[in-house]
């Protein structure tokens, strides 16, 4: 009679979504190409297995960058759109306000290089980087030269302790007076990481719209 395997034994199968917060190669499906109108604008957009959202444009993101584009001014600033995925966010920034300098940021691979794709079929330049934001060293690098917005739709499956550090690293790559954006649904926790940004050390606004939240945490200094 054959003896159950230990724990250390048993495959360890990778946790559902990890691919989007830890780089983690997802299966190998395919994407789609979509367009997509804002104003009197038209994006095209591929996605790949393993891209968050690989078939539409996924509300939370929507919700932020409308908010974002009626609100905020960010030509000739410093933006960074954190968990870029394919790149949806800071390519209709790019295409809406003219100087802006972008940078792409996303742990996972294969999103910088369908990010890198998008933003060159919708004529929109930038710097495309692929690490680990939970990395301090990687992101007191990043910090010599902060931005005047970052802009998340974070992984909340990552689970808090993740969410936390990815948050406070998108304030440390801030300056003074820059803006985070940061889109949650409410059924998953949006007041909760309400209430966390309002024990910090920011000016923070809130815009609720379709069940999300979209908090704006203003650094001071």
């Amino acid at each position: 009679m054959s003896k159950r395997k230990s724990d250390s034994q048993r495959e360890q199968k990778p946790k559902p979504f990890s691919h989007y917060f830890t780089g983690e190669d997802a299966p190998a499906t395919e994407g789609s190409t979509f367009t997509y109108a804002l104003d009197r604008f038209s994006f095209t957009f591929r996605t790949a297995g393993g891209v968050f959202s690989k078939e539409r444009v996924d509300t939370g993101s929507e919700i932020m960058l409308k908010q974002f584009l009626k609100v905020e001014a960010p030509a000739r600033k410093r933006v960074l759109d954190l968990g870029c995925g394919y790149g949806l966010v800071g390519i209709v920034i790019g295409r809406v306000f003219s100087g802006v300098e972008l940078v792409f940021l996303d742990v996972n691979a294969r999103a910088i290089k369908v990010a890198r794709e998008n933003a060159k079929e919708n004529d929109v330049t930038g710097e495309f980087v692929s690490f680990d934001f939970t990395d301090d060293n990687n992101c007191q690098e990043m910090a010599e030269n902060p931005f005047d917005f970052v802009l998340c739709n974070p992984p909340v499956r990552a689970g808090k302790a993740v969410m936390e550090k990815m948050l406070l690293n998108a304030l440390l790559v801030l300056k003074p007076g820059g803006k985070l954006y940061v889109v949650v649904k409410t059924s998953l926790g949006g007041k909760s990481w309400q209430d966390w940004f309002e024990g910090l050390d920011v000016d923070l606004g809130i815009g609720r719209k379709s069940g999300y939240r979209v908090l704006v945490a203003t650094k001071r200094g």
